[in-house]
């Protein structure tokens, strides 16, 4: 795998960022139709520089619950192989254990 270009889009997936609307429903797969956007937006940061968030809510085609966000790295983010990641969901932020590869 190739890191990510400083400027480029990140599909980011992840669980626990709360309820969508409209609403998720247990077990069931979210369609494409209708996307659920996260009711508190969603923030992140990679190696501590802000990234735009482009989607932030339910996963399509997968089964509810799993959330993904679409972000693009600023053009200042730094280089490295390991970069923590940060997502903030209203008040709630992830552990910075999640890396990102940026040339």
């Amino acid at each position: 795998l190739s890191p990510a270009a400083k400027g480029s889009y990140v599909t980011l997936y992840f669980t626990g960022g709360g309820q969508t609307s409209p609403p998720g429903v247990t077990g069931s797969i979210t369609g494409t139709s209708t996307l659920k956007w996260l009711t508190q937006g969603a923030s992140v940061t990679v190696g501590g520089s802000a990234a735009t968030v482009a989607f932030d809510g339910a996963a399509p085609t997968f089964i509810d619950g799993l959330l993904q966000l679409n972000i693009q790295l600023s053009p200042d983010t730094p280089s490295g192989s390991a970069l923590p990641v940060v997502i903030m969901v209203g008040n709630a932020s992830s552990p910075a254990t999640a890396t990102l590869a940026v040339q």
